[in-house]
């Protein structure tokens, strides 16, 4: 009986778990992050989940030329104590949908935003 139970109800611990960290996995060494940027905000920040599978970031800069994108490196390297070559835009360059990996990331700044 328990067993036909279990499936129903609130989501098991490893389920929420699961759905929770859908827009960041470990790749060796690196941090995949799947983005969904805001350009053009009035300030840089972490925002909060967007969606299931994203987390969406807010970066003042414009849309143009590369700026947001600049931008998003800069934040992403500061917030993760990382050099800005270590943040990489791998899927997304022209879009609000993107794919970042961080190499290194520092396990503060993981923390801080709840991906460890």
């Amino acid at each position: 009986m328990a067993a036909a139970v279990a499936g129903r109800g609130a989501p098991s611990a490893a389920a929420a778990n699961q759905a929770a960290s859908a827009w960041y996995r470990w790749d060796g060494d690196a941090r995949i992050l799947h983005l969904r940027i805001q350009p053009g905000a009035s300030r840089d920040e972490f925002a909060g989940p967007y969606g299931e599978h994203q987390y969406r970031l807010r970066i003042a800069a414009a849309p143009l030329e590369g700026k947001a994108n600049l931008q998003l490196r800069r934040f992403l390297a500061k917030r993760f104590g990382v050099a800005k070559s270590g943040v990489a835009i791998v899927g997304g360059k022209h879009g609000r949908d993107k794919v970042v990996r961080i190499s290194r990331p520092g396990r503060a700044a993981l923390a801080e935003i709840g991906v460890i």
